[in-house]
């Protein structure tokens, strides 16, 4: 079965047809149906699941590699944005010390919040009972984890979610912050999904603002490029689940700051 291209934005093509194979479909040849290039952010988020958002993620990740290795493969604002913005997640944890000491001063702070299946999906299921029943299905077959966690940035007394944990591609992103580029009287400037991200400025230490700029693996600083390749996603023997994001970050094995005898001096996360 050859490789299908499909959109998930109807883009009104008049030319665009189906054609029957005579072949069964199977579980794996769902790996062969891709997403085209989109720069709606909007589009990513309508699929029937309530863990739909860890799959998009994946093929952002997926999509991006192609458009690194190949220019011609052009992934799109809106899974470039999502790649940068989960990128961000890993790099503000990584340097979350040098933020705690040096930039948030006025009650800043994050937080890495711990949720159990075991005990909590039985307080969904007495509150919201049809929730349940499809976070229930789904949480067995997409999930796999008994517990996700959640971080949580809290500025000016105001808590808000930067992204939740996921077993493909480590973090993913609330869909409220998935951003549009509007274009307004000769420039640009980017619209979050949700208001409730329209205040949100945190400073990053390689340069820019984290969730509001699309920056790509290769304009980060070394000590977190060789973090990333060398220490998260470096191993042969990481979970198979993880093999979209493992897959972009090592086709930047030919990147001059990545040294495969790079040693870092960590320190845990820990959740609270």
């Amino acid at each position: 079965m050859a490789r299908i291209d499909l959109s998930i934005v109807d883009r009104g093509t008049p030319t665009t047809s189906w054609v029957a194979e005579d072949i069964a479909l199977t579980a794996e040849h769902l790996d062969d149906v891709m997403e085209q290039k989109t720069d709606n952010s909007g589009a990513l988020n309508s699929l029937p699941t309530p863990f739909a958002r860890f799959f998009v993620a994946r093929e952002a990740f997926r999509r991006t590699t192609e458009d690194h290795v190949n220019s011609k493969k052009e992934a799109g604002f809106a899974y470039r944005q999502m790649v940068s913005d989960i990128l961000d997640v890993y790099e503000m944890l990584f340097n979350l010390t040098f933020h705690r000491n040096n930039t948030w001063r006025n009650g800043e702070k994050v937080e890495l919040r711990e949720w159990s299946k075991e005990e909590n999906i039985e307080h969904i299921k007495k509150k919201m009972p049809i929730l349940y029943n499809s976070v229930n299905e789904y949480y067995k077959s997409d999930i796999e984890e008994g517990k996700l966690y959640f971080l949580i940035f809290t500025e000016d007394g105001k808590e808000k979610l930067l992204a939740c944990s996921s077993p493909i591609t480590g973090f993913v992103t609330p869909p409220d912050m998935d951003k549009a580029m509007i274009k307004q009287d000769g420039s640009s400037r980017i619209k979050f999904a949700g208001i409730q991200y329209d205040s949100l400025h945190i400073r990053r230490k390689s340069g820019g603002e984290y969730f509001r700029d699309v920056k790509m693996f290769e304009q980060r600083d070394a000590d977190f490029k060789n973090y990333m390749y060398n220490e998260l996603f470096g191993s042969d023997e990481i979970d198979g689940r993880y093999k979209a994001i493992k897959e972009y970050i090592r086709s930047f094995r030919n990147d001059p700051d990545i040294r495969n005898d790079y040693k870092l001096k960590l320190i845990d996360v820990k959740t609270d």
